[in-house]
């Protein structure tokens, strides 16, 4: 039976680079609780487009803590789907009256986040998920992925999330023996991006650096230090979405005897290579790019011939006004000059006779 005092819980969240440009706070939020030989894990990532979301990620890992902690022997009996409904109805009632405390509608997405957590008593486990983000779990030296993240929409844009109430069809319990498991790790998708290889379809040794370090005689404080340091030195950067980055362990550190030289550090070789990723993404916008440009020049080759056809129907209309008006100007010169020719030989002539005449002659020219 493993006791309270085996249990070592490290943990950071450190707000991302796409936060920090537009000058938002950190949505990730992480939880740690032990009470009544329960201890328990949580993390959420608030819903980037929507308002106070790290609010409603502090309510979320809070609340499935203190639930698990208030009754882990009886929660661990029911069945899956009972044990999904049961924290997410508290999940969501907590919410809900936060929401009407601050006057926001959850309807629009207000306070939404994903919610990761892992519960231990004894040799059980019990562990849930909602949402994007990872957990893991290392035994016999090694490390693998309990839980994979959920996503929807084209290009998995979406995901699934607490203040949705459809959520429920999609919330992962899972429990059972620990055997020889050693610890857990939970991480947002700013996070993953390092320390899961797709390629590879495997955790990233980086995920074996931070259980050792826990299950060092180093202080917590320094292991989350570090932590925060290999998160802002690396994981921001390979971050895609330029997601606030958060991860936290749990070690059981009876499982492993602790070193004295253990060394605090990461290899970029350690994370995963995302750089073929990256490339296509890339590959993908320049091509995107180039099709706008594309379309620029047709859509001014388009304006220009408009505008060309436009311009010489226009010149046209003109010339042939022009042409009009210099045949009248003819024939109002040789008007003028056979009235010129009229009044040299005639002067004789009245001028009301002569009026009329170089009126009528004046009517024919037209």
């Amino acid at each position: 039976m493993l006791k309270e005092k085996d249990i070592r819980v490290a943990g950071k969240y450190v707000r991302g680079l796409s936060h920090i440009d537009r000058n938002e706070p950190c949505q990730d939020r992480i939880y740690s609780k032990s009470s009544d030989g329960v201890t328990v894990i949580s993390l959420a990532d608030g819903a980037g487009s929507y308002n106070k979301t790290e609010i409603g990620a502090e309510i979320a890992t809070k609340f499935v803590a203190d639930y698990i902690c208030s009754g882990f022997d009886k929660i661990i009996k029911e069945n899956e789907k009972i044990i999904a409904q049961h924290i997410h109805q508290g999940v969501y009632s907590s919410l809900k009256n936060k929401a009407k405390e601050l006057n926001l509608d959850m309807r629009n997405g207000d306070l939404a986040s994903t919610l990761l957590f892992v519960a231990i008593k004894d040799d059980q486990y019990l562990a849930g998920h909602i949402g994007d983000g990872m957990i893991g779990y290392f035994e016999n030296q090694k490390s693998a992925v309990l839980s994979y993240p959920e996503n929807d929409g084209p290009n998995d844009k979406y995901t699934y999330l607490t203040t949705q109430k459809s959520t429920l069809d999609h919330f992962k319990i899972y429990k059972n023996k620990l055997n020889d498991i050693d610890g857990f790790i939970l991480m947002s998708d700013g996070s993953y991006d390092s320390l899961y290889s797709p390629k590879k379809e495997t955790l990233t040794s980086a995920n074996m650096s931070f259980i050792e370090w826990l299950q060092s005689d180093n202080s917590i404080s320094d292991i989350e230090s570090k932590i925060a340091d290999t998160i802002e030195k690396y994981f921001l950067q390979k971050s895609k979405k330029g997601d606030d980055c958060s991860v936290i362990l749990l070690a059981f550190t009876d499982s492993t005897p602790k070193s004295k030289d253990v060394q605090m550090s990461i290899d970029p070789k350690q994370l995963a290579d995302n750089t073929e990723r990256i490339d296509k993404l890339e590959f993908e916008v320049n091509k995107l790019k180039n099709g706008l440009t594309e379309n620029k020049k047709e859509l001014g080759q388009k304006i220009h011939k408009d505008n060309f056809n436009k311009y010489k129907e226009k010149l046209n209309e003109l010339t042939i006004e022009q042409s009009k008006a210099t045949q009248k100007i003819d024939e109002l010169k040789k008007v003028v000059t056979n009235i010129q020719n009229e009044l040299s030989k005639d002067d004789s002539k009245s001028k009301d006779g002569f009026f009329i005449r170089l009126w009528n002659k004046i009517k024919k020219s037209f």
